[in-house]
């Protein structure tokens, strides 16, 4: 098993509209396919920026997370902006935004996310 440093979270930033509501799943499957799904719910930001948004789950302080099997992990994130469902994945450690930082960008959505220009 991979621990990681605390339970998920995700932000998504230049959003246009900027959505009433927003909710997600956060899926995290294994090499091996065993897999882990989180939910995740918008939360007040401490800096808000327009069009930001940040999901993390409800209720759960940031703490230690046990994830499944052993990497490659691939993160599967299946978000609803109001209505409109949008699904993005990315593989760790192929996807970090830059070598140890641990974040993994996700840039391809299905549909694309409504975002302004």
């Amino acid at each position: 098993m991979m621990k990681v440093a605390q339970s998920p979270q995700v932000s998504v930033n230049g959003l246009d509209p900027e959505p009433a509501t927003a909710g997600a799943l956060f899926t995290v499957t294994a090499a091996s396919g065993e897999s882990e799904t989180f939910t995740l719910s918008a939360i007040a930001d401490d800096c808000p920026e327009d069009g930001g948004l940040v999901l993390e789950v409800a209720g759960q302080p940031a703490q230690a997370v046990d994830l499944p099997g052993t990497a490659p992990y691939t993160y599967s994130l299946d978000l609803a902006l109001g209505s409109t469902p949008h699904t993005a994945t990315a593989t760790w450690p192929d996807d970090l935004e830059f070598p140890g930082s641990g974040e993994v960008l996700l840039t391809e959505w299905d549909p694309p996310l409504p975002v302004g220009d």
